[in-house]
């Protein structure tokens, strides 16, 4: 995984190159080889050396500890995972709106079977329960899916001109979705010419996130070579789907683990006061809209960074979160506030393969002289 040819017991993973994704997949390598889970947090206390780890992974494997999610009863109810729950709220909020519609345009060049196409398309809904629709906060039956699994592709031919083109798709992604009566999942065909097409794929944050695209494009990619070879589609059997994880995840809230995790963030939540941050100018107020800010690190910066975490024994990321914190705290003139960082939510190696919406935002409320000398991120 670090590539590296050899590894002392006592090594610190995190201090060879380790990082938070490699971790997980760290994980998920223990979970499949030894049948155990160990929690994420573990790497950042005593398991993130060999010998840390096997002192972990022994009394789970005699004790069988390890985390599963079982197939749901046939016809039990399907609810709404929390991420879909906020999802849902919001478009009954602003249902004309298009914050959340993802979006993907694919440029195909070369001979294309349309028919192929459209039965990989219906092939993919089948396999991934990510296109029905939700009625009073509920998924609807599959049969619905079934259905009508997508919008289904359309032959659509702009003038010829690029302009054209992104007009076309700019009104396609900005369309709303009926997420009560449709699928929340589009897919669009533009025929360019005879042998030049674009299809394009939208669909709503309700059913995906950003681990979603290239799964869906894996599996699309699969059916549609099986179609046009007239076999099944050569990939493996889901365990599970994301309506069992969405039963399973309504059973763990209600359970003592989440009531644990309660208590010990309960009373811990910021109070909201006024900020001393400077406004945009006399009197006048920007609109704050969503978005992403993006720029590199000198290479002499992000190195001394590097060297900063080392030095207390955490990450590069922890080094930067803590960096952060001072400068939040200089422009706010407070320190108690709470910082969110996203995760992929995909918390057994199951649900991998699955499209869905699992991500969500970690919020805490650390102080910056604790953050480099705790690597609990």
């Amino acid at each position: 995984m670090l590539r590296l040819k050899r590894v002392d017991r006592g090594a610190d993973f995190f201090m060879m190159g380790g990082d938070s994704l490699r971790g997980a997949a760290l994980l998920d390598q223990v979970r499949a080889v030894f049948g155990v889970e160990i929690p994420v947090q573990a790497l950042f206390e005593d398991a993130g050396t060999v010998a840390g780890m096997a002192r972990r992974i022994e009394p789970r494997a005699r004790a069988g500890d390890v985390r599963t999610i079982p197939r749901r009863p046939p016809g039990a109810p399907v609810p709404l995972s929390q991420a879909q729950a906020r999802a849902w709220f919001l478009h009954r909020l602003d249902p004309a709106g298009a914050a959340y519609h993802e979006s993907r345009l694919w440029h195909i060049d070369g001979e294309l079977d349309v028919d192929a196409l459209r039965a990989a398309i219906v092939e993919v809904a089948r396999r991934q329960a990510c296109c029905d629709a939700v009625r009073h906060g509920r998924w609807r039956a599959a049969s619905a899916r079934r259905r009508r699994a997508v919008d289904r592709a359309r032959g659509r031919r702009p003038a010829g001109r690029d302009a054209d083109l992104d007009a076309e798709v700019r009104a396609r992604v900005e369309r709303p979705f009926d997420l009560a009566a449709a699928a929340p999942v589009r897919f669009t065909l533009f025929r360019l010419d005879s042998r030049r097409h674009a299809l394009l794929r939208v669909w709503h944050h309700i059913v995906s996130d950003g681990l979603s695209t290239p799964l869906l494009q894996r599996d699309l990619t699969e059916a549609y070579a099986a179609a046009r070879a007239g076999r099944e589609p050569r990939w493996a059997p889901l365990a599970v789907d994301y309506a069992d994880y969405s039963v399973w995840l309504a059973k763990e809230l209600e359970g003592p683990a989440f009531g644990r995790v309660a208590r010990v963030g309960g009373g811990g939540s910021p109070t909201c006061r006024r900020s001393r941050c400077r406004r945009t100018g006399p009197g006048r107020r920007r609109r704050a809209s969503a978005g992403v800010v993006s720029r590199p690190l000198a290479p002499e910066t992000a190195g001394a960074l590097s060297a900063l975490g080392r030095e207390h024994g955490a990450t590069p990321f922890v080094a930067f979160l803590a960096a952060f914190e001072v400068l939040i705290s200089r422009l706010s003139g407070d320190e108690d506030f709470a910082l969110g960082t996203p995760v992929s939510g995909r918390v057994v190696p199951e649900l991998a393969p699955l499209i869905g919406f699992f991500a969500n935002t970690l919020a805490f409320a650390p102080t910056c002289r604790d953050r480099l000398r705790t690597r609990r991120c």
